[in-house]
């Protein structure tokens, strides 16, 4: 099997398995909020129920108890993160596209590495403020005195903002890179 033929084989996988896991990734966002936190899996030894209990010492009740409009808030301020997480899913599945069509050092791949870098890093930079929705809304119905609004942003936010900067990083050599090659096969 040529080298080309490799690429064009994981490049498809890498595709399809990106573009999967951006489908999957509302629907198991819904599922979530829908069943109260996936209890069936509890049983297995992973417990979701209790995601958001560890929220600025606030006193949170599992999914499962929580009203449906409860859930519904917390399904949509979910989704914040989530719909630029599949952001970022979409523009690798373009990546893997052009590799799968060999344009591998295209200006093309170059941008779609940006933007995922950029959607990650949007992603970090929001998280204070999706933090903040949530810990509301799951604490919009305690009595006065116990809401809380809590925005974090840790040291774990900190981690992919540099992953993020690092990754557009990258964008911007293989942009000079790119140009430099393409000066190189002008060149007579």
């Amino acid at each position: 099997m040529s080298r080309e033929t490799k690429i064009k084989r994981l490049s498809k996988t890498l595709r399809i398995a990106t573009l999967a896991t951006l489908c999957l990734l509302p629907l198991f966002q819904a599922g979530y909020w829908i069943t109260g936190g996936f209890p069936l899996l509890a049983k297995l030894g992973f417990d979701f129920t209790q995601r958001f209990s560890h929220i600025a010492n606030v006193s949170i009740p599992p999914i499962g108890q929580l009203s449906d409009s409860i859930k519904f808030l917390g399904f949509l301020v979910d989704m914040i993160p989530t719909a630029i997480t599949m952001a970022s899913l979409a523009f690798l599945a373009k990546l893997f596209r052009l590799y799968e069509n060999l344009q591998i050092f295209s200006e093309k791949s170059v941008h779609c590495i940006r933007n995922a870098g950029y959607a990650l890093l949007i992603n970090q930079l929001v998280h204070p403020l999706y933090m903040g929705l949530m810990t509301l809304t799951l604490t919009f119905y305690n009595p006065p005195g116990q809401r809380t609004l809590t925005i974090a942003l840790g040291s774990e936010e900190l981690k992919f903002i540099g992953f993020a900067l690092f990754i557009i990083l990258i964008s911007y050599i293989m942009e000079i890179g790119t140009s430099l090659q393409e000066e190189q096969n002008n060149t007579i």
